[in-house]
């Protein structure tokens, strides 16, 4: 029975909450308006675990939309971070919606922070007018935050062009999360990033591991028509890291470059 599965999503006790939010997904859109009324449930868990559910069930669950953007503003914070999943995975429908969502990022939970960055990475239509303040996301004091935004404009694609100074600054982060993801968003963004070019180039000779191996495929990616980028793509094939080098490989198939001067490389 829905009702009695939906009461144990508030039980104390976490595999019972697990159980029934398995056997509730298998129910699907049938369950989605007793769902919907468990959101204004007095027991906190159970309002959690069942915007949680509700994300599970996807475009299924789109009726829910109204009531998991109202508990965005909950006084628990495990009830806004499930409630910011839940709107990514079910679809930001609206520009209020996505506002509502950009209104979290300044939330004092670092979970709830990370939570509506991940789904403002999904706001498709509506990524345009986010992408700013999920730039404003680059500079949090949490590197987990602060990496996230920097995926999540990447996810964007090229609607984030207008962040690419911020992305530009982050790829000198000292931490290397923050700077390969901003390398990886250059690099989604695509032809729209050159002027990233220059910094991409130093990236990828002063720093190695993933910030590298990242700024080796975004130039590719952007695909800049300069002897300067293939001579330093042609170079990071002998790189020590074997990722650095593959990148720089597959990169080349995208930049104009002497093939002469690509094959002695590779010999």
């Amino acid at each position: 029975d829905a009702a009695v599965l939906i009461k144990q999503l508030g039980d104390p006790e976490p595999k019972v909450q697990w159980r029934a939010g398995r056997e509730l997904e298998k129910k699907g859109s049938t369950v989605v308006a007793p769902l919907v009324d468990a959101l204004k449930s007095e027991n906190a868990t159970l309002r959690s675990n069942a915007a949680t559910t509700l994300g599970k069930l996807g475009r299924d669950a789109r009726e829910g939309l109204p009531r998991l953007v109202e508990i965005l503003g909950d006084p628990k914070a495990e009830v806004r971070a499930s409630a910011a999943s839940a709107v990514g995975k079910i679809g930001i429908d609206s520009e209020q919606t996505a506002r509502a969502l950009v209104g979290l990022l300044h939330d004092e939970s670092t979970e709830v922070r990370t939570r509506a960055i991940q789904s403002l990475g999904k706001a498709g239509q509506f990524a345009g007018t986010i992408a700013p303040d999920l730039a404003s996301a680059l500079e949090d004091k949490n590197e987990a935050v602060a990496a996230g935004a920097a995926e999540s404009l990447g996810n964007l694609g090229a609607a984030a062009k207008g962040t690419i100074g911020q992305l530009i600054r982050a790829l000198s982060n000292r931490s290397e999360r923050i700077a390969s993801n901003a390398a990886e968003a250059l690099g989604r963004i695509g032809p729209d990033a050159r002027e990233a070019v220059e910094p991409l180039l130093r990236a990828l000779k002063e720093n190695g591991g993933r910030t590298a191996a990242n700024a080796a495929w975004a130039l590719g990616n952007i695909r800049a028509d300069s002897g300067i980028v293939a001579a330093r793509l042609i170079e990071a094939l002998n790189h020590s890291e074997a990722a650095v080098a593959a990148n720089a490989a597959w990169a080349l198939g995208n930049v104009p470059v002497d093939t002469k001067d690509a094959v002695g490389a590779l010999i």
